[in-house]
């Protein structure tokens, strides 16, 4: 078939072909009759649709198969090659081709659904894919490097789909019954609501993997993000550990990984392939957020777990707790939004911790934060070090012996450590405060010169901790406090 010929298929009557057909013009396979294509006795048969050729697919029948009149022979093949245009049209019925025999479609070209839904299992695809909105593409086999999907219709992953290289999705639909493999990056929204992930997955800048539905999500292998992926609300995912396995996480510079659920992360069911001698790694370069749930979050104890942070951890609503094996780094910052009636995110670290980084502190959108109102932020079971610097300035850190605090307009102190806080007040006094040893008495003595000390108060405190409010202190212009055990 020439440019500008037209060969159509109709009629109820089966269409029996043994050979090669070679298109450069237009076929339309109409909406009636059969195409039967002949592999008996080891025939292979061969459909080429070379470039400015169109095969348009209008029909309400699957391609020739899953019928008496395909003649599967012993050894034959189908071959399809599309190196112009592959159209479905017309018919909203579903349209599929055989699985078996054997049948190889190759496309270089472009595939164009246009209604209904296409089923495909592609062989070393290096062409293109348009969905139309309404219309849907399931797609498995093989997508090499440049392969492209464009359109709003909906693409989903097949019984087997594997990618190797980089890709451009409109979208993508990782579904129950999905299988995506090999080492690949797609740019563009992908949908995981069930089925299994496993090689190397890049989620390339401005892609967003979203995680939604409550069908389990396996997963493995290693996961780089430097787009953005939402854990939605429901539904578990199950890193595999089995025989020895590491599965990676790599939330890169410029990734954002968003937990948004009410569940715990993978872990505490039958799911979670605990093998011999496995491994999971969150490695955090990026921005590590949880939001939308009030529950808590948790990483796995069942299995090693570790998590390494480098970037941000924004703790926007709940509390998150990290696992035991949590490394920090002086490139930490931890972030939290505050609440003014205390409903804000928090961030527990279990076990011994060595802190280091920046913490920073969001004011609430309304309002303005009281001085000397504590916000509690961290807890912890013991820890070492400090962080570096508290953001935004004006606002103080308080550590204490398994927590910390921040708030406005204070001094960072450390509490047990014989220091002595002065809290600036609404009113424009100040609160004077010192964690001591519980049980001991304090004299709290006042100066104007440093010479001469006269006591103004004694405290026996049954928790050690003291706060005063020196009444003489608004008519002087300075004046000194010191603190004398007895």
């Amino acid at each position: 078939m020439e440019s500008g010929e037209v060969l159509t298929l109709s009629g109820s009557g089966l269409k029996y072909f043994n050979g090669t057909l070679n298109n450069k013009g237009t076929i339309i396979y109409g909406s009636g009759g059969k195409l039967s294509l002949n592999i008996n006795e080891g025939q292979t048969t061969v459909i080429n649709n070379r470039p400015g050729g169109v095969f348009d697919v209008q029909g309400s029948f699957s391609f020739g198969g899953f019928e008496t009149h395909y003649n599967t022979g012993t050894g034959g093949n189908c071959v399809f090659n599309n190196q112009g245009t592959f159209r479905r049209s017309v018919s909203t019925v579903n349209f599929g081709f055989p699985a078996a025999p054997s049948f190889t479609f190759l496309n270089s070209g472009v595939v164009e659904v246009f209604t209904g839904a296409l089923y495909l299992d592609v062989a070393d695809n290096t062409g293109s894919f348009s969905v139309a909105s309404g219309a849907a593409l399931s797609i498995a086999g093989e997508l090499l490097q440049g392969t492209t999907i464009v359109g709003q219709g909906s693409v989903i992953v097949g019984s087997s789909l594997l990618i190797d290289g980089e890709i451009s999705a409109s979208s993508l639909l990782v579904q129950q019954g999905s299988n995506l493999a090999g080492t690949n990056t797609i740019h563009g929204p992908i949908s995981w609501t069930g089925g299994t992930i496993t090689g190397e997955l890049n989620v390339g800048p401005g892609g967003v993997l979203t995680l939604s539905g409550s069908g389990l999500k396996y997963f493995k292998g290693t996961l780089n993000n430097e787009g953005t992926i939402i854990y939605g609300n429901i539904g578990k995912l199950s890193l595999n550990v089995n025989e020895g396995q590491t599965t990676v996480i790599n939330n890169r510079p410029g990734g954002v990984f968003d937990v948004q659920g009410s569940f715990s992360f993978g872990a505490f069911d039958t799911h979670y392939n605990t093998g011999t001698g496995g491994n999971c790694v969150f490695n955090n370069e990026g921005n590590f957020r949880r939001s939308v749930s009030s529950a808590n979050l948790g990483f796995p104890a069942a299995l090693t777990f570790t998590f390494l942070n480098s970037g941000v951890i924004e703790v926007l609503t709940g509390a998150l707790y990290l696992p035991s094996s949590t490394l920090l780094s002086p490139g930490n910052l931890f972030r939290f939004p505050l609440a003014a009636d205390l409903t804000h995110g928090r961030l527990v670290l279990p076990g011994d911790v060595a802190l280091s980084g920046s913490l920073q502190v969001v004011p609430p959108d309304q309002g303005v934060v009281p001085l000397g109102v504590e916000f509690p932020v961290v807890s912890f079971g013991s820890r070492a070090g400090t962080f570096s610097e508290i953001l935004p300035a004006g606002y103080s850190i308080k550590y204490l012996p398994a927590s910390l605090v921040v708030s406005r307009g204070a001094t960072t102190s450390s509490e047990g450590e014989n220091s002595i806080d002065l809290i600036a007040t609404e009113s424009d006094q100040f609160d004077l405060r010192f964690q001591g040893e519980p049980g001991r008495s304090y004299i709290i003595q006042v100066s104007d010169d440093l010479d001469s000390w006269i006591p103004i108060a004694t405290n026996t405190p049954s928790g050690g901790f003291i706060q005063f409010r020196d009444p003489g202190l608004s008519s002087r212009d300075q004046r000194f406090y010191r603190l004398l055990s007895e």
